[in-house]
């Protein structure tokens, strides 16, 4: 079996290449980048390919590019193969994520989204649980270069609350069911924002930034507890299993980018950099 990935950072060199090569020795991986030297140098470190010819000729992608080239290289990819899309869409403006919605609708196989913490080992115990009470903590670190009042800074790409942000608060809608609905959203000091989830089976409320610790608390539960270090790997690793058993998250996805960024924008937290 044959996968490219479009796109090469930090999070897949640390995390998606040595999982793929370690635990699905059966997969040709290929890389493409707009460097190619850098390509080159992790192709050659974890044996992979570089990518030469056709885009058509894989069996599965994986695209890690900017969101804002997610809608030129969806294009390039058939219909009929698997999709993963590792950036989160939310922060994709209304008529840019109504191109993709549509992008992918069109697809025969399934596409997947990178939203990994849906994949935390004890979320499957509370998923279908009717009584929900939490505190999501997300710990950021700023530098004095960020902007804590935008949703995106300018200097680091993608923005801290863009990576991280979306994560917990995709969670915590995913947790508590399809009807589940983000009630506020403010920053309830500089170094902190809170989004206050809730549906009919509870309620969570998402703190980001200069928190004590970053900790997932469902009934006083941590769920994290027991994650371990390496949990960005685990989770990955659950998460690409069943993307390869034919698991598409997209539509769920979507319906959480949509309730995030109508939050933002009616709270009056839409920053410059929405694209």
């Amino acid at each position: 079996m044959k996968i490219i990935i479009i796109g090469i950072g930090g999070y897949v060199d640390a995390v998606v290449l040595p999982i793929l090569k370690r635990n699905y020795k059966q997969l040709d991986i290929s890389l493409l980048s707009h460097n190619p030297l850098k390509s080159h140098n992790i192709a050659e470190h974890l044996s992979c390919s570089v990518h030469d010819g056709s885009l058509e000729k894989y069996d599965y992608y994986f695209l890690n590019t900017p969101i804002w080239d997610y809608e030129s290289f969806i294009k390039k990819i058939p219909l009929n193969k698997p999709l993963w899309l590792e950036k989160p869409i939310a922060d994709i403006s209304d008529n840019n994520l109504e191109i993709i919605r549509s992008l992918i609708e069109q697809r025969t196989a399934s596409t997947h989204v990178g939203l990994n913490q849906r994949y935390i080992n004890k979320l499957t115990s509370y998923k279908n649980n009717e009584n929900i009470r939490g505190t999501f903590d997300f710990k950021v670190e700023f530098n004095p270069a960020m902007s804590c009042t935008n949703w995106k800074h300018s200097l680091v790409e993608g923005g801290i609350f863009y990576t991280d942000g979306i994560h917990a608060i995709d969670l915590a809608l995913y947790i508590l069911g399809e009807k589940s609905v983000i009630t506020s959203a403010i920053i309830s000091e500089c170094d902190k924002w809170q989004f206050n989830v809730k549906s009919k089976k509870g309620e969570i409320q998402v703190n980001i930034g200069l928190v004590d610790e970053s900790r997932y608390l469902i009934n006083s539960e941590n769920i994290l507890a027991d994650e371990g270090k390496n949990r960005s790997q685990s989770m990955f690793r659950d998460a690409f299993y069943a993307f390869l058993n034919g698991e598409s998250n997209f539509d769920s996805c979507y319906r959480n980018s949509v309730k995030i960024r109508d939050a933002i924008t009616l709270n009056n937290l839409t920053s410059v950099y929405l694209i």
